[in-house]
């Protein structure tokens, strides 16, 4: 909407979530929390028009979430970046490369742990060719602009 538009960064409300969207040069990111993440409709809103999505969470079911993350990353056809709470564990970073290791770029688990990792993510890998050989898209599958 042109309303959206305007917003710096952009954002969408979905009844009442708030989806944070910022557009790059190098792709597009966007942010949710863990309790947004659950949504089906939500995610859905971000397929095709986002090539990252960080979920922001302090969440203890750290199983659930983990299997939401390599779901999504397959379903969005992007990057997910799971960044949970230090008390829980449980972050990752997944993306739809074809190879199983290339798919798994990050991964932390335990509780009561505090790390600060970094890892470097080819946004633009989603948007047309990779270094990286990629899954086929998942069906019905559009990018949007």
């Amino acid at each position: 909407t042109p309303g959206e538009r305007a917003l710096r960064p952009p954002v969408i409300e979905a009844n009442p979530a708030i989806i944070w969207r910022i557009n790059g040069q190098k792709g597009r990111l966007a942010a949710i929390n863990c309790y947004e993440f659950t949504n089906l409709l939500i995610r859905d809103l971000l397929r095709g028009r986002v090539e990252g999505l960080v979920i922001a969470a302090n969440n203890q079911d750290v199983t659930t979430f983990d299997n939401l993350v390599e779901s999504t990353h397959y379903d969005l056809f992007s990057h997910v970046i799971l960044v949970n709470a230090e008390k829980f564990g449980g972050s990752a970073v997944r993306a739809p490369y074809k190879e199983r290791w290339d798919r798994r770029i990050f991964d932390i688990h335990g509780s009561n742990l505090f790390a600060v990792n970094v890892c470097s993510l080819n946004l633009q890998d989603f948007r047309g060719p990779s270094q990286k050989p990629k899954k086929s898209k998942p069906a019905g599958f559009v990018i949007h602009s």
